[in-house]
């Protein structure tokens, strides 16, 4: 059984994230960004975007809010809007 102390001498351990920042996966976003900008023309599901970026559709969704406050289907079909650049 752990006791814990009571009083002035007690510690409170250090508490280690399990994940790194998000800004640590800003990298893998934009290559992700990438392959949608390549891949816009075809039809793009959460299992491709998963397979792309290795994050579950939940950490796709937590990215997109958080670097474009957006969703990956808003994304994509912002992507799929706008005119292509001029030599693409």
């Amino acid at each position: 059984m752990i006791m814990h102390q009571q009083g002035a001498n007690m510690s409170i351990p250090s508490v280690q994230p399990i994940h790194p920042p998000i800004e640590a996966y800003r990298d893998r976003f934009i290559a992700l960004c990438a392959w949608i900008d390549t891949n816009q023309d075809q039809t793009i599901s959460w299992t491709q975007l998963s397979d792309a970026s290795g994050w579950s559709h939940n950490e796709l969704l937590a990215m997109f809010a958080y670097f474009l406050d957006t969703t990956p289907m808003t994304y994509i079909r912002s992507v799929r809007k706008s005119p292509r650049k001029l030599g693409d």
